[in-house]
């Protein structure tokens, strides 16, 4: 489990909102000179999750405010999405 996600998770369950499942993948772009990380994607998913409006709402600012992203070079490009899947059951 990626710690992105964890942190999720935990804000879920604390608020009282655990449907679903959460994950994150992140993906970083490297630039050549200097040899250093240029950008950040980090895609969040909800899977099969029953949240409000109003719980995402909450769950995309707990994320966009992550300790972790306010650490980070103010160089380094952070793109954040947000990507809602519902399985079917067979």
């Amino acid at each position: 489990e990626h710690e992105s996600s964890k942190i999720l998770s935990d804000y879920a369950e604390k608020n009282g909102f655990t449907q679903g499942e959460i994950n994150a993948e992140v993906e970083k772009t490297m630039a050549t000179e200097p040899r250093r990380v240029q950008k950040v994607r980090i895609s969040i998913t909800f899977e099969n999750s029953s949240y409000s409006v109003q719980q995402k709402n909450i769950l995309e600012k707990a994320a966009l405010n992550c300790p972790v992203a306010k650490s980070l070079h103010p160089d380094l490009i952070q793109k954040v999405e947000f990507i809602e899947v519902q399985h079917q059951s067979l």
